[in-house]
C-alpha cells in the first residue's frame, strides 16, 4: 500500500527535527514486516511518541490509539488523523476504539499501542497492561516491541 504524500513527509521532518532537538533514538523499528498485520509496542515516555515512532518507521504507516480529548479542537484533530491517529476514550473500555483497532489489523495495516497504556509521566517504566498481548493473541497478530528514548528531555536540558 502506498503511503499519503503529507505522511511520507511528515514521517522525514519529524524524524530529523527530533534527532536534533532531542536526540531521539528508536530501537526494533527495523523488525517491522513491510507488509501484513502487525502491533508495534514502545514505551510511552512523552506526547510525542506517536508521532515519533510512526515517523521512525519508514517500511509503514502507522495507526495509533490517542486521548480522545485531543479531537476536541478541529485543526489539531485533522492533524492527528492526518497521521493516522483515532480517539479513544481512556476513561473507560472503548469498543469502538477496541473495534477499529481489529479492523486495522484485520486490513493488514500496522497499529502502534503502548503496552503500558499510558505515559510515564517520570520517564521509568510502567508496568504492561493486557491490551496488547489481549488483541494479539485473539487475532494472531505478532507484536514487535520498540524502546524509544530522547523525548523524555530535550537535549539541552541534559
Amino acid at each position: 500500500m502506498r503511503k499519503k504524500w503529507h505522511y511520507a513527509l511528515g514521517q522525514v521532518l519529524i524524524r530529523w527535527i527530533f534527532r536534533i532537538l532531542f536526540g531521539l533514538r528508536i530501537k526494533g523499528w527495523e523488525k517491522v514486516p513491510k507488509e501484513g498485520p502487525v502491533i508495534i509496542a514502545p514505551n510511552h515516555r512523552s506526547n510525542y511518541d506517536p508521532p515519533l515512532v510512526g515517523a521512525a518507521i519508514p517500511q509503514r504507516e502507522v495507526y495509533y490509539f490517542a486521548k480522545k480529548g485531543l479531537f476536541t479542537n478541529k485543526l489539531f484533530s485533522w492533524f492527528l488523523m492526518s497521521f493516522n491517529a483515532f480517539p479513544a476514550d481512556t476513561e473507560r473500555v472503548d469498543m469502538a476504539a477496541i473495534r477499529k483497532a481489529i479492523n486495522i489489523l484485520k486490513e493488514g495495516k500496522a497499529l502502534m499501542m503502548f503496552p503500558e497504556g499510558t505515559r510515564s509521566k517520570t520517564g521509568e517504566f510502567l508496568p504492561a497492561q493486557p491490551g496488547v498481548g489481549w488483541l494479539a493473541l485473539k487475532l494472531k497478530v505478532p507484536i514487535v516491541p520498540v524502546l524509544i528514548w530522547g523525548t523524555h528531555e530535550p537535549m539541552w536540558n541534559h
